[in-house]
Formats: C-alpha cells, structure tokens, sequence
C-alpha cells in the first residue's frame, strides 16, 4: 500500500540493503514518504505492527476498495482497469 502511494518502496531512504536488513532486525519501521495523506498513514502504521496484531488481508481488501470508492483523489493510481485491452486477433 506504502508504494502504491508514495512510489517509493519502504525504506526508500536506506542506500544499503543491510541498513534495511539491520532496521527490519531491530523493529524500525519504515520512513514515511511525504505523498502520503495522514488518513493512509494511519493504516499503514496498523499493518506494520507485529504479525498478530495487523489487519488481515480481507481487512486490508476492504479498507482499500472502501477508500478508493469514497476517495479517489489520495489516489496516486489510475482507476481501473489501468492495463491497456490487448487485442489477440
């Protein structure tokens, strides 16, 4: 969710793949980039804490379809279908 709204991956600011290694080992969660609206944040945040307390995924499904059918201008993402049609014949 962080990338698909920022387009940046979490940890975008570490240069060193062991600096994320080593900030992952120790619980550091990622920066948060500046393209995203407080509202996502906060979920965000939800889904980065330990394994059993995040939101399962049909959770997670439907906080994001019920955001982007509410809310489509925090979305940094065409509508769907965002694929071009390819014609096979």
């Amino acid at each position: 969710m962080m990338q698909v709204l920022s387009g940046k991956s979490p940890y975008y600011n570490m240069l060193r793949e062991y600096h994320v290694i080593v900030a992952k080992s120790r619980g550091t969660p990622p920066k948060r980039p500046p393209a995203i609206d407080d509202v996502y944040w906060c979920y965000i945040e939800q889904c980065l804490l330990p394994s059993d307390k995040r939101p399962l995924v049909d959770e997670v499904l439907e906080y994001t379809s019920r955001r982007s059918a509410t809310d489509r201008s925090h979305c940094n993402f065409p509508s769907w279908p965002f694929l071009p049609m390819i014609r096979t014949s």
